[in-house]
């Protein structure tokens, strides 16, 4: 999604600043081009995370800051979303303009333990672009009238979200097993957070979070790693000392509404029933990756007849939203509003009956080796490859993962993985979300 420029300064500027909430799957695994990753601290304290790739001449950087939705206060949803973005508001017409000749592409993205900032450049101008983005990090202006515009760009990213039935369908899904706040709360906060956060609690948020003992720095470039470290030394030197603030409780998701109902005035009806998912480890992420996978992703998934045979959806699919304190899986269909009694049916027997059989040794065979090359789809490129490694590091699942996803998931056996896929989806624990026309 593409964001308006903030005052006459700005107005022209291609340079991108997205608020996307929905996070990456937890998915990953060797990349699909170059060496894999290696992770070490930085002189200067924060953790340095470096790919080459040389596929391209381009470079990509990630920020990653400890904390995301989770960080949140309570009453102050949005929080981390508002503190990042004015992070990289454009100070000034020449900062604006070195952007635009350096063709240097910017954008945000709040997760439940993190968030990121991307910074995307041709290589040869990396070192440009690193200097006039660090100078905005480093240095950000957090007047009223940009405080103003950046609030009223979330309140309207937050409509466009519960717009749009399958986006609003995941806050949703949080929402059910860990409330309005924290994993649950949408990254654009609501009317009544967004009035209380004040410009002290942007500065607090900011001053605890922008220190080096918070951030680290990821990498994919075709550029030598020894020349990248240098430059994140230079332009990054006046980054705060200081450890991380206290992690977040971790509060293991609990279901609190069992059904979430949202009247919407559509020809089409989105349904998903929504499982706990456990708490971030390497075994629990190569498992969830698998069942997400056999439940929903591709034309031999399980929830696929749902659409090829019955014809009760027009769209299936499973998707994770996961961290450190576990998160969620949904199983949902798109579906006329007509069909909709039907489909929900359908699906619900569906799930008992794969809960109840599991996968079979050809079918986790074949899910293992569709998981694979699924990532090799996801994640050729250099920033989806910082985005995934980004969720690595932020949610401390570390690299091992993203360097042996392969591994990980062969070394999963089937009396394990049916064992793990009762233990999800067990009915009683389930959450049901319908968005559409309720009479």
């Amino acid at each position: 999604m593409r964001e308006p420029a903030s005052g006459p300064i700005l107005a022209g500027v291609l340079v991108l600043l997205l608020g996307l909430s929905a996070g990456p799957s937890p998915r990953g695994g060797a990349a699909a081009a170059g060496a894999l990753p290696s992770r070490r601290a930085l002189q200067n304290g924060p953790a340095f995370i470096f790919q080459r790739d040389t596929s391209s001449a381009v470079t990509v950087l990630g920020i990653v800051s400890g904390g995301g939705k989770a960080a949140e206060p309570e009453g102050q949803q949005g929080l981390t979303h508002l503190t990042t973005r004015l992070s990289l508001e454009i100070t000034d017409e020449g900062k604006a303009q070195d952007l635009m000749s350096q063709s240097t592409r910017l954008s945000t993205t709040v997760e439940e333990d993190y968030a990121l900032i991307l910074i995307e450049s041709l290589s040869s101008h990396f070192e440009e672009a690193l200097k006039t983005a660090s100078e905005i990090i480093l240095d950000p202006l957090f007047s009223g009238f940009r405080i103003d515009f950046i609030k009223e760009s979330m309140a309207h990213q937050a409509r466009l979200e519960q717009d749009d039935p399958s986006r609003a369908g995941r806050p949703a899904a949080l929402r059910a097993f860990f409330g309005p706040s924290g994993y649950g709360a949408s990254v654009f906060g609501n009317e009544l957070s967004l009035k209380a956060i004040q410009k002290d609690n942007i500065r607090g948020f900011y001053r605890d979070r922008f220190r080096t003992g918070n951030l680290s720095f990821i990498v994919v470039s075709d550029l030598e790693e020894v020349q990248i470290e240098g430059w994140l030394r230079k332009y990054f030197n006046k980054l705060p000392a200081g450890n991380p603030p206290p992690a977040a409780a971790l509060l293991a998701p609990a279901l609190r509404e069992k059904e979430n109902t949202i009247d919407k005035a559509n020809k089409q009806t989105f349904v998903s029933f929504v499982f706990p998912l456990p708490a971030l480890s390497l075994r629990t992420y190569a498992l969830g990756s698998l069942l997400e996978t056999g439940l929903g992703k591709g034309v031999g998934s399980k929830l696929w007849p749902l659409r090829s045979k019955s014809r009760l959806a027009y769209n299936v699919g499973a998707r994770a939203t996961t961290g450190r304190s576990g998160g969620v899986l949904e199983a949902l269909l798109e579906t006329d509003a007509s069909k909709t009694t039907a489909a929900i049916e359908a699906l619900e027997t569906t799930l008992k009956d794969f809960a109840a059989s599991g996968f079979s040794e050809d079918e986790l065979r074949t899910t293992k080796a569709y998981a694979k090359a699924d990532f090799l789809r996801d994640y050729e490129g250099k920033g989806s490859r910082v985005r995934i490694l980004a969720f690595c590091e932020g949610t401390d699942l570390g690299l091992d993962a993203y360097n042996r996803f392969a591994e990980l998931v062969d070394e999963v056996g089937l009396e394990e993985m049916n064992a793990f896929c009762r233990s999800v989806l067990e009915p009683s624990q389930a959450a049901r979300v319908i968005i559409g026309p309720l009479r």
